[in-house]
């Protein structure tokens, strides 16, 4: 008598496929977090590479074209000081948008306004959106490391029990 070995054959056809709204929903998960945490960030660098952008308008490289990047020097270094930090960031941003409204009187003209003032303004509310949504997530993974250590706690006290009885 000859054994013979049944051979399983997988049929590939009939895998499951997630569903366009499973896949959009793990896709939400995922870039959410990414998107508020980098666009306040990468409109501050395109900002200051457009505020820079007016130091070469003047015609001579001399002591003037250095004047010129002063905003750009400044508004770098906000961004790199406040780059952990979205509170400070926030409020150092809505502070520079209401600051350029009312000392550059760009609320005289609107075009000028959306150009000037309210690209600060925006970053600013950003940055705070930001704050509030990793505040949100702190708070959670300072729960489950609150849950895991009295988990670790009890299991603990738990065998220190046993010990004793023993």
């Amino acid at each position: 008598m000859v054994n013979v070995k049944k051979v399983q054959v997988k049929d590939n056809s009939k895998k499951k496929k997630r569903s366009f709204l499973g896949k959009l929903k793990k896709i939400k998960e995922w870039n959410w977090k990414k998107v508020v945490t980098w666009t306040p960030r990468i409109l501050a660098v395109l900002y200051i590479i457009f505020v820079s952008i007016f130091a070469f308008d003047e015609s001579r490289f001399t002591l003037p074209w250095f004047v010129h990047l002063m905003p750009t020097l400044i508004l770098t270094l906000i961004v790199i000081f406040t780059w952990r930090k979205p509170l400070t960031a926030a409020i150092i941003f809505f502070i520079l948008g209401f600051g350029f409204t009312l000392i550059f009187k760009t609320y005289t003209n609107w075009l000028i306004f959306l150009v000037i003032s309210l690209p600060l303004i925006l970053i600013g509310i950003l940055f705070l959106l930001e704050k509030l949504f990793i505040k949100k997530k702190d708070d959670l993974h300072r729960q489950r490391r609150k849950e895991r250590k009295e988990k670790l706690m009890n299991k603990h006290n738990k065998i220190n029990k046993i010990k004793k009885r023993k």
